[in-house]
């Protein structure tokens, strides 16, 4: 009696998380999953929507880290975190880097010329996109922002204040659509 009974609490563990594992969150005939891991532990999706850009739909974007800190007070702490970005239009290598200034020279709490060498070690990550294609941004403490392109690491670039600026193009008060981080954020 006790192997019959170990092995169904064995079956309905695996089965129980197989269920977990797929649950996901779908936006626009493109689903998140619920969980990533990084950082060595798993994060749930703390916030995702739609990016659209006068009218057009141009990316799916989820947050993953601790609910604890995806709040607009802590999630530009240097916690763990990270941002996947699914892209539903083509963008060249130019577009990523000229948006990526134009978005910090709005935002009067970062010196952008501080960052610039920073900025120069990102710009030389970025790929072209195609519709369907995916950008994640990961930041983890003591390593840094790091930049993947379909599930293939780029590079990363260190520090605590790029890590700021560069998730404070979605996330922070000056981000690109304040509306899409109040979404992500909850608020």
């Amino acid at each position: 009696m006790k192997p019959l009974l170990s092995l169904l609490l064995l079956f309905f563990n695996f089965v129980s998380t197989q269920v977990r594992a797929d649950v996901q969150e779908c936006f626009n005939d493109f689903c998140l999953s619920k969980f990533a891991t990084f950082n060595g532990r798993e994060y749930p999706l703390t916030g995702s929507g739609l990016f659209r850009y006068w009218g057009f739909k141009v990316y799916v974007m989820g947050l993953y880290s601790l609910p604890i800190d995806a709040t607009r007070k802590n999630i530009l702490n240097p916690v763990p975190k990270r941002l996947v970005l699914h892209y539903l239009r083509e963008f060249s290598i130019e577009d990523f880097q000229k948006s990526q200034r134009s978005i910090l020279d709005w935002n009067p709490e970062i010196n952008r010329k501080l960052l610039e060498e920073k900025l120069l070690e990102m710009d030389k990550l970025y790929l072209a996109v195609k519709k369907g294609d995916e950008y994640t941004v990961t930041f983890t403490p003591k390593i840094g922002t790091e930049l993947a392109h379909n599930g293939r690491k780029l590079g990363s670039v260190t520090g605590n204040d790029f890590q700021k600026a560069y998730f404070g193009l979605w996330l922070s008060d000056h981000s690109i659509n304040k509306s899409l981080r109040n979404e992500i954020l909850k608020q």
